[in-house]
């Protein structure tokens, strides 16, 4: 269960492995955790790196025993991080290592013998429910991020639904979602209320054009849309239309550079004109205007108080700040030649 790290050459001659083959149950313990502060997340304390203890490939999925052990697997494909959580029923290879993160010493986990499969190394689950994966591709290299609702899931960081985004080299481009400030690989969150946001982070160290592309989206009900807005254009995309957005990046550029929209139908009161979008995100109330029209905006609490009022700048993503505490609110636009009326949540 030990993981290594190794660096073969042909001159070296053929890797031999000796003695009896491990079967039956594996229990890997003493798992550590120095983190001196342990309310401090996303940092490199508490990860080990194991190995597949088989001469076979073995199941994560959620027969694996974990006591103080986050969910997720993180495997190095050779340039970056890719986590799997055990409801994606992945296969790690004979001789693959893994990343897992103990959230405080004394941790382990156990592999159970019936998790042994013997097949080529793939994907072992058939399809996820409300799963939206990300891919980034650029200089011959890809990375993905998974966003993910679930009725059980919370908008804070959960160790059994989420797993942190590990950064590979810097040459590969990397895709994550942002909650808290906390960089994910996989963010599982609770169904949406109103038309709120989820902040998507991109980072690179080459200058280039990139592309993402969105997967899962038939996993989502039939009437789910979903916008990709970038937040150096200005420009939104939505994906159901057209699932390849296709941008150029600096190593400079701001990491938080896009905002995922997920506007299932019948959520907010009926859009008039689709050129004019509302959403939220934290305490911001975002009103996008793609068309040449001045507008007004007028944002209300539930009670029909006006809390806030503004001047909504044609063609451009407008961000309006708002200090009134949590709930929902309604925001309306009222511009040359249309008006759209959207509610959204303020956390």
């Amino acid at each position: 269960g030990r993981g290594y790290s190794v660096a073969a050459f042909p001159s070296f001659g053929d890797a031999v492995f000796t003695g009896p083959f491990n079967c039956g149950n594996i229990t890997i313990g003493n798992l550590t955790n120095s983190n001196p502060n342990p309310g401090v997340l996303n940092n490199y304390y508490g990860y080990h790196l194991l190995g597949n203890p088989y001469p076979s490939g073995f199941k994560w999925d959620g027969a694996i025993s974990r006591t103080n052990v986050d969910a997720a697997a993180y495997l190095w494909n050779g340039t970056t991080y890719i986590a799997k959580l055990p409801s994606d029923n992945y296969e790690i290879e004979a001789q693959q290592g893994f990343f897992v993160n103990a959230t405080q010493s004394g941790a382990s986990i156990t592999i159970p013998n019936g998790n042994r499969v013997h097949s080529s190394g793939s994907f072992l689950k058939s399809s996820l429910q409300n799963v939206l994966n990300l891919t980034v591709n650029g200089n011959n290299l890809s990375d993905e991020t998974s966003i993910r609702f679930s009725n059980d899931a919370s908008n804070s960081y959960d160790g059994e639904m989420d797993a942190y985004k590990l950064f590979g080299v810097s040459y590969c481009p990397q895709i994550f979602s942002i909650i808290s400030d906390i960089n994910l690989s996989i963010n599982t969150m609770p169904e949406p209320a109103g038309q709120a946001i989820i902040p998507v982070g991109f980072k690179t160290g080459v200058t280039g054009t990139f592309t993402i592309t969105a997967s899962g989206l038939e996993s989502f009900n039939t009437g789910s849309d979903f916008y990709l807005t970038d937040l150096i254009t200005g420009q939104s995309q939505n994906l159901n239309l057209n699932p390849v957005y296709t941008f150029t990046a600096y190593p400079a550029n701001p990491e938080h550079r896009f905002n995922l929209h997920f506007a299932p139908v019948g959520v907010g009161e009926k859009k008039v004109d689709q050129r004019v979008r509302v959403y939220s995100n934290e305490q911001s109330v975002y009103v996008d205007v793609q068309s040449e029209q001045m507008g007004t905006v007028k944002i209300f609490d539930i009670m029909g108080k006006e809390v806030g009022s503004f001047t909504a700048t044609p063609n451009s993503l407008n961000k309006f700040d708002l200090s009134n505490g949590q709930g929902y609110y309604l925001v309306k636009f009222v511009g040359e030649n249309t008006s759209v009326s959207t509610k959204v949540f303020i956390r």
